[in-house]
């Protein structure tokens, strides 16, 4: 029964993409770092300004320019991100440099996936720093970590699930959220746990899981 809920769950519509290799991205990581040391050197706000831009948007990877697509003033809202609370970053640092050393773990993941679904499209996993609001998201083929916010507690087990969660959003059908429902989004969010549960081999734990079981009726 379990084969029989993944397939239906894996084949649920999926887009066609071109191959690309399998990559993951860190740089991301690295030019905010430098730019935020940059910032934290003056108190000059047009100077900080201008620090974010060069050194880290005018830098942004392929995943970092899909992320800020659409997003207004992003250079305003880092700096003040920035400089309205400096211990949080100051505390998160060390564990977003953690991140880069389980690219293994990752890649190891991807491939026993793909041993489960041989027809697994590639994606490309793009680390950033975002604006400490999502801890995953995609852009067609490009999947995208909210490194700041997924390593506010440096623990690798969950990195790599949540990992393998965006990079099954990426081989699904984008919906219309226009017109998306309960049903739909159960359906996209809980294939999505589901295959990182096998991938894993780990039992998830998660709020919504929780309570799902126990109101499971009601539900």
């Amino acid at each position: 029964m379990r084969q029989l809920i993944f397939l239906f769950l894996f084949t649920f519509p999926l887009l066609t993409y071109s191959q690309t290799p399998q990559n993951i991205h860190f740089q991301d990581i690295d030019n905010f770092w430098i730019a935020y040391d940059s910032i934290r050197s003056t108190t000059n706000r047009e100077q900080q300004i201008n620090f974010i831009n060069r050194l880290y948007i005018d830098k942004a990877s392929e995943g970092l320019k899909a992320f800020l697509k659409n997003k207004q003033n992003p250079d305003i809202k880092w700096v003040d991100l920035i400089n309205n609370d400096q211990n949080f970053w100051n505390s998160i640092r060390p564990n977003t440099i953690i991140a880069k050393t389980q690219v293994n773990n990752l890649q190891n993941s991807i491939d026993f996936l793909r041993t489960l679904y041989p027809n697994l499209k590639d994606a490309a996993t793009y680390f950033i720093i975002g604006f400490r609001q999502q801890g995953g998201t995609i852009r067609n083929n490009l999947s995208i970590i909210g490194t700041e916010v997924i390593m506010s507690q440096p623990n690798s087990a969950e990195l790599t699930r949540i990992c393998i969660h965006e990079y099954v959003h990426t081989q699904q059908v984008r919906p219309d959220f226009q017109n998306i429902n309960v049903l739909i989004s159960s359906i996209r969010e809980g294939a999505c746990d589901f295959i990182s549960e096998l991938v894993s081999k780990q039992n998830l734990s998660l709020p919504y899981i929780k309570y799902g079981l126990e109101n499971e009726v009601k539900v």
